[in-house]
C-alpha cells in the first residue's frame, strides 16, 4: 500500500512538472548550467553556530549552492514537509508562519556558512504530499 502511495505522490508530481511553482521546478538543477553556474547539492547538512549566546543546532535538507569557478554565488535552501493534507487553511498558515522561521534562521546559517550576502539565500518549503511548494511572497503575515 505505501510503494502504491508514494508512485502515486510521484506521478502527480511529475505530471505538474512544468508549472512554475511546481515541485519538479524547484528539484530541477538545469537552470544552473543556462547561467553559467554549477550547482552543488548537499543533503541533510547539519550546521552548529551561536546565535545571542545560545548554541542552535540544525539540519537542512536540502542545500543548492550555485557555485561559479567553485565559487558559491548564491544558495537556495529546501524544507520537506509532509502532514498537511486536509487541514483547514488557517491551521495550514500557521504551520507555514512557524516553519519558515525556522527555514529564515537556515537561511542565517548557510549566509554565515558560506559568506554569501543574505539576499542571495533563497527558502522554499515544499509541502510534499500536498505537491505544492511555498515561497517568500506566499507567507502569511507573521500575527
Amino acid at each position: 500500500a505505501l510503494a502504491s502511495e508514494v508512485r502515486d505522490l510521484l506521478d502527480r508530481i511529475l505530471a505538474r512538472r512544468e508549472a512554475p511553482a511546481s515541485i519538479a521546478s524547484s528539484l530541477d538543477l538545469s537552470a544552473y548550467a543556462r547561467e553559467g553556474l554549477e550547482p552543488r547539492v548537499l543533503a541533510e547538512l547539519p550546521f552548529t553556530r551561536e546565535v545571542g549566546g545560545a548554541i542552535v543546532n540544525g539540519r537542512i535538507d536540502r542545500l543548492v549552492l550555485a557555485l561559479r569557478e567553485g565559487v558559491p554565488e548564491s544558495a537556495t535552501i529546501i524544507d520537506f514537509k509532509t502532514g498537511a493534507v486536509g487541514v483547514p487553511q488557517a491551521v495550514l498558515d500557521a504551520k507555514i508562519a512557524a516553519y519558515w522561521s525556522q527555514l529564515e534562521a537556515y537561511g542565517d546559517a548557510v549566509s554565515e556558512m558560506f559568506s554569501l550576502p543574505r539576499e542571495r539565500v533563497r527558502l522554499e518549503l515544499l509541502f510534499v504530499d500536498r505537491g505544492e511548494v511555498v515561497r517568500p511572497e506566499q507567507v502569511p503575515a507573521h500575527p
